[in-house]
């Protein structure tokens, strides 16, 4: 699900940038836009989603969603007019929830209450793998064929990849198998029963100051994250790369992200919230660093590579980590889908705001100072927010350092 839902369909857009402005003509600022209509309409759909999964199964909303979000992708290779891409975007908004990260990570947590940082990150690991085998493909049969067929490529393989997961091997819950979460405190009997979810209510969490906070550091790492990854293949070749070596440092990035959500979700689970945050903030802080010395270097994009390949999974595994440790996992999916929706109203313009400053100056230079600065308050707020929740003994098994869980 991950391997689409982000994999393909977010990681890979970056690659039509460039070939569809110029043969439709189109600002890059206006066409990317497109990105931001779906992500902005997804986030308020999470709300919905969130509120629907308390009481129905999810498995069957994903199973109609592949349908329509599929159809979308292969609708754009028929686009013409802005507008289309921005109608099918709307489309695509409402329907895509059920196989993105609040999904993913309620059926995280229904599976697992010790380990959950790293089974976030072999979760997550997922948008890595795709894009990673993915990125030099589609970069191939957009230059030779055109950006059409690219799009038509995503939808298929998309398509095949969802249907597998959603309807082959996906099961919602541990009990639909006869099995119990992975819980170190309830042993290791097959009778054991495992712990009751601990944690506050969506409706303490709403009128606690440490969820605002948190939900502002995570929706400034997503718009900052998010505005960057669609541009570099853009940025890198504007700067006088090759396409092929863009292409490569794209690839890259979601090599080393593979590698990087697993590690850090196994790092989270003995640091905890606040260190997380803090480790977390540091890797995008290198990513953007050096990027701006990327010029006439042959090393520093492959360092950018690196450095960004650990600073693009902020958006996914800190961030629900990061709601679950501090607030418990009685009501995550409720709380999570307004974290998310409140943070994805920001993250969903990261790409526009990219482009739209592009286009006011014509390079991206003036981009990566404005991103590093707010990183360094994002990163900030979310270290305070997790040390209050934390003495506030909002969730009783938060990762504590040096004390173990309790």
């Amino acid at each position: 699900m991950m391997g689409t839902s982000i994999g393909l369909f977010v990681n890979c857009n970056g690659i039509f940038i460039k070939p569809v402005c110029e043969d439709l003509g189109f600002t890059r600022g206006a066409f990317t836009l497109y990105a931001s209509i779906a992500s902005f309409v997804g986030m308020f759909m999470q709300v919905v989603y969130g509120n629907l999964y308390q009481k129905y199964p999810m498995l069957p909303f994903s199973r109609v969603s592949i349908f329509v979000v599929c159809s979308c992708v292969l609708g754009y290779s028929f686009a013409t007019k802005l507008w289309h891409f921005y109608a099918l975007a709307v489309l695509y908004g409402l329907l895509s929830t059920p196989i993105l990260t609040v999904t993913i990570a309620s059926l995280v947590s229904n599976w697992f209450v010790d380990k959950k940082g790293l089974a976030m990150g072999l979760a997550y690991s997922g948008s890595g793998v795709t894009a990673a085998i993915m990125t030099p493909i589609l970069s191939s049969v957009v230059q030779n064929v055109g950006w059409r067929w690219g799009y038509r490529l995503l939808a298929v393989t998309g398509f095949a990849v969802l249907f597998v997961s959603v309807f082959v091997l996906l099961r919602e819950k541990p009990s639909d198998m006869g099995l119990t979460p992975l819980d170190n405190h309830s042993g290791t009997s097959p009778d054991a029963k495992p712990l009751e979810p601990v944690g506050i209510s969506k409706k303490q969490a709403l009128k606690s100051p440490e969820f605002y906070m948190t939900a502002f550091g995570i929706a400034v790492f997503g718009a900052t994250t998010m505005g960057t990854n669609p541009h570099v293949i853009s940025c890198l070749t504007d700067t006088g790369y090759s396409a092929a070596t863009a292409s490569a440092v794209s690839s890259v990035v979601m090599v080393v992200m593979i590698f990087a959500k697993i590690a850090l979700g196994a790092v989270f689970d003995r640091v905890g919230a606040a260190r997380a945050a803090i480790l977390s903030g540091l890797c995008m802080v290198a990513s953007l660093v050096s990027i701006m010395l990327c010029r006439g270097s042959a090393i520093m994009p492959f360092v950018f590579a690196v450095c960004f390949g650990f600073g693009y999974s902020i958006g996914t595994v800190p961030a629900s980590f990061l709601v679950i440790e501090n607030f418990g996992a009685r009501e995550f999916s409720a709380i999570y889908s307004i974290s998310s929706m409140l943070s994805g109203i920001f993250s969903s313009f990261g790409p526009s705001i990219t482009g739209a400053l592009y286009d006011m100056s014509g390079s991206y230079d003036i981009v990566w100072p404005i991103y590093l600065g707010f990183i360094c308050l994002a990163m900030a707020s979310l270290a305070l927010a997790a040390n209050s929740s934390l003495r506030k003994n909002y969730n009783p098994r938060a990762v504590r350092p040096g004390a173990g869980k309790h």
